[in-house]
């Protein structure tokens, strides 16, 4: 068989321009038609996570992503996250949670007392007074008949004194 450099060699000196007779032609066609689908199936094979086939690929660590157009890792930013190392893009943290930093591989809960309604908040609306929520939550509730809160932030509500 011909050899990677021999056939670059051939290709560049235009042997493959130069009609080749009867079986001699055929052969060649035969093997450069082995050569490329040996070609296309290593293409489809490698990915920039096989850092063993790739030694110096790119290695986005997660928090990060993998720009398509520059080829560089960027970090996700606030009210995004990435949790896999390579990852192509970052997602947004869903309601409930927030990112208030960048860079970061989860969100963080929206705590009880607070909420977040849409995706990619940077950070948490605190309840107000007379109503209350729960830890990820996406909205404040009123508080029931007979209950109260008297602050903002409140987690949960009181009972009324009775009278």
């Amino acid at each position: 068989l011909y050899s990677c450099r021999s056939l670059y060699a051939m290709l560049l000196y235009g042997t493959v321009s130069r009609p080749l007779s009867g079986d001699v032609n055929e052969r060649w066609l035969n093997l450069v038609e082995n050569v490329l689908e040996d070609v296309v199936q290593f293409v489809e094979h490698v990915s920039v996570t096989d850092e063993e086939t790739l030694p110096n690929a790119v290695n986005c660590k997660p928090g990060t992503f993998l720009n398509d157009t520059s080829g560089t890792c960027q970090d996700c930013p606030a009210g995004s996250f990435s949790s896999t190392k390579n990852a192509p893009s970052c997602s947004l943290c869903a309601p409930g949670s927030y990112n208030d930093k960048p860079k970061q591989t989860s969100c963080k809960v929206c705590p009880g007392g607070s909420f977040s309604d849409s995706n990619g908040t940077l950070s948490c609306t605190l309840c107000e007074a007379g109503s209350y929520s729960g830890a990820n939550s996406t909205m404040c509730n009123l508080c029931e008949p007979g209950s109260y809160s008297a602050d903002k932030g409140s987690a949960v509500c009181s009972l009324c004194s009775p009278g």
